[in-house]
């Protein structure tokens, strides 16, 4: 293969249940040994390719042109491009072979602070590493010490702001108005489950309704989910409920919230794979993966991993897995 220049596109799996990869093996030879080895490269499918769309530089002339930029800005980075080339001397040391993986680099600095600071806790050995990453990825300042008069200029031409991140407010409530929460909510779901009474006003005594039958909350999904459109509104519902819980300080209660939520979403798991639906509930934990606001509950369902997507080998028409499905909650 060496002496061909050939290399080799293999499948690559890291046990019998994940996911299949693709991977190239290329061909070396070690300097000072002369061992032949071949190395591994993993290679992307299409999937994960991601086209980005950009702004047109080129327009007709009966179109008008919003984003080109002007001379002076073109000029403005002109400027910065030159201010920013390596000197002589720094290109000479970038020889090839001279730099090493900047992931060995981060290892080799948290096993050195771990022998340095044997008694120091797991967080400021992660602080430690997190600084000398901030310093290799800040801009470097002697450039700008150096050309003060072209970030000037820059932010003159180009009106830059600094963009102000705004954070989710939580809302802060004590353990014990949201227990009264719990509770309330806990009454409110066996009530509807119980057979209606009625008062014939004379005797003052209430009978039950002859027929009445008390219904399991899979029953009374399964009936929402039978009316037109009802799989949405049961997916919207816990969705809503789930958000306005994420919006609580974390504590006990809401721990056991979360309990609560974790069941309700078993439940409707369970009712949607009977009736051969899927597509709804997997939507539904996509985003409860995906969305920041519902972080805390993803939390939870990633550590407990007890309610994965529908797979294709409970209900035909999935799209997911049952490799994908098991490896829903892993970290990506």
């Amino acid at each position: 293969m060496l002496s061909l220049r050939v290399a080799a596109i293999c499948r690559y799996t890291f046990h019998a249940k994940s996911h299949v990869q693709l991977i190239a093996l290329l061909p070396h030879q070690d300097e000072e040994t002369g061992v032949f080895y071949l190395r591994s490269v993993k290679l992307p499918f299409s999937d994960d390719m991601r086209t980005l769309k950009f702004p047109k530089f080129s327009f007709d002339e009966e179109d008008e042109d919003l984003n080109k930029p002007t001379v002076a800005q073109l000029s403005a980075v002109d400027d910065l491009i030159d201010c920013m080339q390596l000197q002589e001397d720094e290109i000479s040391s970038l020889v090839e072979g001279g730099m090493s993986d900047p992931k060995l680099q981060m290892q080799c600095h948290f096993l050195k602070s771990l022998v340095l600071h044997p008694n120091d806790t797991f967080e400021n050995h992660s602080n430690r590493t997190n600084q000398i990453l901030d310093q290799i990825m800040a801009p470097k300042r002697r450039v700008e010490a150096e050309h003060p008069e072209i970030f000037q200029k820059l932010g003159r031409e180009f009106n830059l702001q600094p963009i102000q991140k705004t954070k989710r407010e939580r809302v802060t409530v004590e353990p014990e108005d949201l227990q009264t929460m719990i509770s309330e909510w806990t009454e409110k779901k066996q009530n509807m489950t119980q057979p209606d009474e009625v008062d014939d006003g004379a005797s003052q005594k209430k009978k039950k309704k002859p027929n009445a039958k008390k219904l399991t909350r899979k029953e009374e999904v399964q009936m929402d989910i039978m009316e037109d459109g009802g799989a949405s509104r049961v997916c919207s519902k816990i969705l809503e409920m789930i958000s306005n819980t994420c919006k609580f300080q974390p504590n006990g209660a809401v721990t056991e919230f979360f309990t609560l939520l974790v069941n309700e979403l078993n439940v409707i798991r369970s009712v949607f794979v009977e009736n051969s639906k899927c597509d709804e509930f997997n939507e539904l934990l996509k985003k409860l993966k995906d969305e920041e606001d519902f972080e805390p509950f993803a939390e939870v369902l990633s550590e407990e991993k007890s309610c994965n997507p529908i797979d294709s080998s409970e209900v035909s028409m999935s799209e997911v897995s049952v490799a994908n499905a098991a490896e829903f909650w892993e970290e990506d």
